[in-house]
């Protein structure tokens, strides 16, 4: 079995500044553990729509991005959102990978923005 060595939510949030342009976050630390939050303007498409995300990556969890605008669940008139996990805070999170897809020795600047 190969060893994957972890990269520090620290190291993670100077990818994300170097590789994702226009973005702000932080790392944070409570008694609960460290926590990165990381908050972008993304377009999926270059004929699609602007979409605040949001970042939250706890040490030793797994990071889920949230919608914060526009809403989702407006646009969906009812129906039900696709690819989503569950919501935090009011604000649904995007199913982004299947498991074994991302693991803790992966930048979030490279999979899990670029996936949003």
């Amino acid at each position: 079995m190969i060893k994957r060595r972890t990269v520090s939510l620290t190291a993670q949030l100077l990818l994300l500044r170097k590789l994702q342009r226009g973005g702000t976050g932080a790392v944070t630390a409570s008694r609960t553990g460290r926590r990165l939050r990381w908050f972008q303007e993304i377009r999926p498409h270059v004929l699609g729509g602007r979409y605040d995300i949001e970042l939250r990556y706890v040490e030793c969890d797994l990071p889920l991005v949230l919608v914060r605008s526009p809403d989702l669940r407006a646009m969906a008139g009812g129906r039900k959102l696709p690819h989503t996990f569950r919501d935090v805070d009011g604000l649904p999170s995007l199913c982004l990978w299947w498991i074994g897809d991302w693991n803790r020795s992966l930048p979030v600047a490279t999979t899990i923005v670029p996936w949003a």
